[in-house]
């Protein structure tokens, strides 16, 4: 079963929750992986503190209720599911980062033995970076009035020093079609999952100056191509978004689903 990546919730949730008219936002995303050709399709919905993603072609499901502080993954075509609680994902949080900081210590350990040269050939060959040593993603406006769908953008080359990783087409925020900046349900979820990334930054409303100051370019991102080199290895673009009113039942647990241990889930996996 396939996770909806973190980049998926930002590039798509961040976009805010009207606070009158409409209940809630619908919004499809797609990511192709261009190496393979395959394209996998998300579907987001918002409503109040419940979040729901779908991967279509995977057949996968992950329902977050900020309410209730659980999380449901459900897999239907094995017409299973798991369920996590704030506390189990501390507990596996915890786990994961203690066993991380171990073997980054004695990664450096293992270094530290070596001749310089030698130390310096193998962190280039493992694409080592200490996390004081990754340069920051450096964005240059490319161009203007680029149209996407039906949003007027302006182009941006993202580079980590002077290499280009990525070219984002951003978007006017008044312009999607979305109004209000309540981000209540996404901060919630954010701090659910902080003990499995407690270095994550904090969630800037695109569009917004403090968006502006840590992205270091304007505008809602609907398309992405992610780069490796000379060749384009992702596209990921914003289909659609709207507000609108959505299916309660959308939020709550199919019928017919068999409940899995989470735990017997990620051995499996």
């Amino acid at each position: 079963m396939r996770y909806l990546t973190v980049v998926s919730l930002l590039l798509l949730l961040n976009l805010g929750i009207s606070s009158d008219g409409f209940a809630g936002i619908a919004a499809v995303h797609t990511t192709t992986n261009e190496v393979s050709g395959q394209t996998l399709t998300e579907k987001i919905f918002i409503d109040g503190d419940h979040l729901r993603f779908e991967s279509v072609e995977d057949q996968a499901i992950f329902i977050f209720d900020a309410a209730k502080e659980v999380v449901w993954s459900i897999n239907l075509k094995d017409k299973t599911y798991t369920e996590m609680t704030k506390a189990d994902i501390e507990a596996v949080g915890e786990q994961v980062n203690a066993a991380m900081t171990e073997q980054q210590r004695l990664m450096e350990e293992q270094l530290k033995q070596l001749p310089p040269e030698q130390r310096q050939m193998m962190e280039d060959m493992m694409g080592v970076y200490m996390p004081d040593e990754k340069p920051p993603v450096v964005y240059k406006k490319i161009r203007s009035g680029e149209k996407i769908g039906t949003w007027v953008c302006d182009v941006y080359d993202g580079y980590e020093d002077d290499t280009k990783i990525e070219t984002v087409w951003a978007a006017d925020e008044t312009k999607l079609g979305i109004t209000g900046h309540d981000f209540a349900t996404l901060q919630k979820m954010a701090d659910f999952f902080a003990k499995l990334n407690p270095d994550r930054d904090e969630i800037y409303a695109y569009g917004s100056a403090e968006a502006e100051e840590k992205l270091m370019y304007s505008g809602v991102p609907v398309k992405t191509v992610t780069y490796e080199g000379d060749h384009v290895v992702e596209t990921s673009e914003l289909r659609q978004i709207e507000e609108t009113n959505v299916d309660a039942a959308l939020f709550k647990l199919p019928e017919g689903l068999k409940k899995v241990d989470w735990r017997e889930q990620m051995q499996h996996n």
